[in-house]
């Protein structure tokens, strides 16, 4: 794997992902990010077991590979290069090399059979609405989530996604939050997202106008896809549902 990239999006993808990275774990491999060089783009997986963020930038891709960085490590060795582009070349020997201006470092690569599988929904996109949307949408509910977790669905929010109405809520047996909009689906469902995951979410999609798609399975996973045109990318956030129900009479 050789690529070069620019190294200020390289850095804030690091940084991206690394929000579902596993901080202290005996498999050395889920403490770093899987890195894929293919075509034009390279993409990072940070996965815990049960957060998967994915973010793919632009690169310019001389040899495709694949390989797996400690995520701090590699994240600190990014900061410090210098402005403009930065090259990462895996070896023989398995070590990774790290160039940028007239700094140099070198990293070991973890094992990349290590590295666990994501799941596959085979997740359909059910609503496409603006960043900012839904930015505001969880900041204005996400104060109601409930801390306990003897009840597992009050520690997410659920969306009710209808085909002209969309309505968040949240209670935690005090309060009760409940956000309605008329956003566009295509299709109903009912979901409950862990508060964990839309704080993660939040975090990574601003409050700007990139496009998010809202994605459900029947495998009990779902993910929130986003796209901006300047810098490319593409990232995504997949998370267990929180299991239980939401008595309907909250919101109906």
């Amino acid at each position: 794997m050789n690529i070069v990239c620019e190294k200020t999006l390289l850095s804030n993808a690091i940084d991206g992902v690394s929000r579902a990275v596993t901080l202290r774990s005996s498999i050395s491999a889920l403490e770093g990010i899987h890195m894929v060089a293919n075509g034009f783009s390279l993409t990072l997986t940070c996965y815990n077991l049960e957060l998967a963020i994915t973010i793919t930038i632009e690169a310019n891709v001389r040899t495709p590979g694949e390989c797996v960085l400690n995520a701090k490590l590699l994240g600190d060795m990014v900061r410090r290069m210098p402005s403009g582009e930065v090259e990462l070349a895996l070896n023989d020997n398995g070590t990774v090399e790290i160039r940028g201006g007239t700094a140099k470092f070198e990293l070991t690569a973890l094992n990349l059979n290590d590295f666990p599988t994501l799941p596959n929904p085979g997740a359909t996109p059910t609503l496409t609405l603006k960043a900012s949307e839904l930015h505001e949408m969880i900041n204005k509910t996400i104060y109601a989530v409930s801390q306990d977790d003897k009840k597992p669905a009050h520690t997410g929010e659920l969306f009710v996604i209808e085909p002209d109405e969309t309505t968040v809520v949240a209670v935690d047996g005090y309060r009760l939050a409940i956000l309605k909009r008329p956003f566009k689906a295509e299709k109903d469902i009912r979901i409950i997202i862990p508060s964990k995951t839309l704080t993660e979410v939040n975090k990574l999609i601003g409050d700007g106008t990139a496009t998010l798609r809202v994605l459900r399975s029947a495998a009990q996973w779902h993910g929130v896809t986003y796209k901006e045109d300047k810098p490319a990318l593409v990232a995504s956030i997949e998370k267990m549902i929180a299991e239980g129900k939401y008595p309907r009479n909250l919101w109906a």
